[in-house]
């Protein structure tokens, strides 16, 4: 993505605009980029990119994902 591109995108995942991507909203994103993403695998993508373990994804966090 340009970095354009993916805030555009964070920011339309980011349903109730508080800044971050929770497990639904991240489920949403992750499934509108093609990905199957259940429960489970939404969880295995935040351990992987949640840098601050707050178990949900930031800008920045977000950028490291996509």
């Amino acid at each position: 993505f340009e970095s354009n591109s993916g805030i555009a995108r964070f920011d339309a995942f980011d349903r109730n605009r508080n800044g971050y991507l929770e497990a639904r909203e991240l489920r949403e994103a992750l499934r509108a980029l093609g990905f199957e993403a259940d429960a489970s695998a939404t969880l295995a993508v935040l351990r992987q990119f949640d840098g601050d373990l707050n178990r949900r994804l930031d800008l920045h966090e977000w950028r490291a994902l996509v």
